[in-house]
């Protein structure tokens, strides 16, 4: 241990630098880094320093898809499960950016358990790290744009913990992009009862109520026009659930007063309900959520928001 710890540390260190991230992968790095986190002994310092390089690793365009063939799912699912919050936020930041890779996507790279992971990480692993929430979120989203994938994660239990996400998070990153992984997953038409049923629609509503923070209102209710295109649940929407006063006040243009007296309006615009949102189609214009349905984390090494990649996805009619 006294030479692992220190070489592992310096391999972390090493790591952070983009001329070094594909080159630790091609001088064999990967097979120290997994054997370190797979023992059976529990050596914290340690298994910090290797899930870190991991999540650094990660960031590389190479790597990203590089990691999945050499068998790295497996060893973050494992490093997910320690009780220990630096191991999920890195684990989260990892799959999050491999998630960013369309051939990962549509390879079939995260199956049930990595969704199950990442269903963990977003609201039970460590609720109080709005990252390590944040980047498992943007990794559902980025997954959720193939029928299998979405029927994957409602198969598995992922909409009532998307619900759970917003109702009980108190970050507006983590309610943005919750709601961006609800809409995803309720473009598949067998979903969009499930959006209801998984206790989806009232905490939309009130994120759709939400003058704060935009981009999550954006999403949540491009989420709840799919869920009304189911419509046996139509009526159960707009009035009990109370969808209808909130749909008919954002349709209107709400004159505001500005602090400076100058009024100004504030125009949201609901499409027809025929229209299913699937990917990005209509998704915010600014820098905080791109058009591009692949949305990559920003790393706690360097300085930055969230940045997507230059993948595109089509969209369901």
């Amino acid at each position: 241990r006294e030479l692992r710890l220190p070489s592992c540390g310096a391999l972390r260190h090493l790591s952070i630098s983009t001329r070094l991230k594909h080159r630790i992968v091609q001088e064999g790095g990967l097979g120290p880094i997994f054997d370190n986190i797979m023992r059976p002994t529990y050596d914290v310092p340690i298994l910090t320093h290797c899930v870190e390089t991991l999540a650094n690793l990660s960031e590389d365009s190479r790597n990203k898809l590089q990691l999945p063939r050499d068998g790295a799912m497996s060893v973050l699912v494992h490093a997910a499960r320690f009780p220990y919050g630096p191991f999920s936020a890195a684990a989260s930041r990892a799959f999050c950016n491999i998630s960013t890779k369309e051939e990962n996507v549509y390879r079939g790279v995260f199956g049930p358990h990595e969704l199950q992971r990442l269903f963990h990480l977003s609201y039970d692993a460590c609720p109080e790290d709005e990252e390590c929430c944040r980047d498992a979120l943007i990794a559902l989203g980025n997954i959720a744009i193939i029928t299998s994938n979405q029927e994957a994660v409602a198969e598995l239990g992922g909409i009532p913990c998307l619900a759970k996400t917003l109702i009980s998070s108190k970050y507006p990153s983590c309610h943005l992009y919750a709601a961006r992984a609800l809409y995803r997953v309720g473009a598949l038409k067998e979903n969009q009862p499930l959006l209801v049923e998984g206790g989806a629609i009232t905490p939309l509503i009130q994120l759709a109520k939400s003058r704060k923070e935009v981009d999550g209102q954006r999403c949540s209710l491009m989420a709840l026009c799919n869920a009304t295109a189911y419509s046996p649940y139509a009526a159960k929407i707009g009035v009990k659930l109370n969808a209808l006063s909130v749909l008919l006040d954002l349709i209107l243009y709400r004159p505001r007063v500005s602090s400076d007296h100058n009024p100004h309006v504030e125009p949201i615009i609901i499409p027809p309900s025929n229209i299913k949102f699937h990917s990005s189609e209509l998704g915010p214009s600014n820098k905080t959520l791109s058009s591009s349905p692949y949305i990559q984390p920003s790393s706690p090494l360097s300085p930055g928001g969230v940045s997507s990649s230059s993948s595109s996805s089509s969209s369901s009619s």
